[in-house]
């Protein structure tokens, strides 16, 4: 069997090495050996620093049948690059997360819905979904109202935009406050920056990278129907791969009640903050208005 692993690695992802990968899909525990070799072919690239690789093979809340789909679709596969490969396991996330039951998620996190969440988006990312918003409800710009604080009907003009419309169409991560039940932003301070933000939340060097980078913080209450879970590498890398996050860590202690992100620089050795995955919140559930940081 190992000269056959061996051969893998040799002739990489060719169709003419299908044959083998099918072979090796079926084996047991084949599907964890499939992910190693695809994975390594991503870790030589030196701006992924090893972490995909590390967090594939560390997760534990992806079930077999999972595993298997990703075998499968390798076996299939006649990927030439690295780029094609992050492809194919972008592929493989989504079709998990669409054909998971929203009731029966992988790991449900241990924290209480007593609390507000909350989530910080890039001002661009708003700014569309504000457009979808306005256009789903036959409006314009001007009938948005002042959905931004400090305005006074802030919140419940916020509501009233984006009321019927997920603040997520995928897969919606939320921050909060283990502790105190607080604001899930109070860790930045009374005048929060959107530097310490996305640093603090390991939202990627990129994402306030210029002068005038702005992220907007959303806070919202999580409905009981939403049951939310802790994030598996089907979240992690379900996004496009260029916008991988390549500060996801993989919450690998079992016992986890949450996962935790990775800070940016240079607040490495701040102490990251819980994160959740779940489905995408409605906007009538928002508590306060959104506020817009620079």
């Amino acid at each position: 069997m190992p000269r056959l692993f061996e051969s893998l690695r040799a002739n990489g992802f060719s169709a003419r090495n299908r044959v083998r990968w099918r072979l090796v899909a079926l084996l047991p525990g084949g599907f964890i050996d499939i992910v190693r070799i695809w994975l390594a072919a991503i870790q030589a690239e030196s701006r992924f620093n090893c972490q995909p690789y590390r967090n594939f093979v560390v997760d534990h809340r992806v079930n077999e049948g999972q595993w298997l789909m990703f075998g499968q679709s390798i076996a299939d596969a006649a990927a030439e690059s690295a780029f094609d490969i992050r492809r194919r396991i972008t592929e493989w996330c989504r079709r998990g997360n669409l054909v998971r039951d929203p009731q029966k998620p992988l790991q449900t996190a241990g924290v209480t819905l007593d609390r507000t969440f909350g989530v910080a988006m890039l001002k661009v990312t708003t700014d569309r979904l504000i457009a979808e918003a306005l256009d789903s409800k036959k409006l314009n710009i001007a009938d948005a109202g002042e959905i931004y604080y400090p305005h006074t009907h802030a919140a419940q003009n916020a509501r009233d935009l984006f009321r019927g419309l997920p603040l997520k169409r995928f897969v919606q991560w939320s921050t909060f406050d283990e502790d105190t039940k607080a604001d899930p932003f109070a860790f930045a301070g009374s005048n929060p920056s959107a530097r310490e933000v996305a640093g603090r939340l390991g939202l990627g060097p990129n994402a306030v990278n210029t002068p005038n980078s702005r992220i907007v913080l959303f806070r919202y209450s999580i409905p009981d129907s939403i049951r939310p879970h802790i994030p598996s590498v089907l979240e992690g890398y379900g996004d496009e791969p260029q916008e991988w996050n390549l500060n996801f860590r993989i919450a690998a202690d079992r016992s986890a009640k949450w996962g935790i992100t990775h800070p940016d620089p240079p607040w490495v050795f701040a102490s990251g903050r819980p994160e959740v995955v779940h489905l995408g919140v409605l906007g009538e559930h928002l508590t306060e208005g959104l506020m817009e940081l620079c």
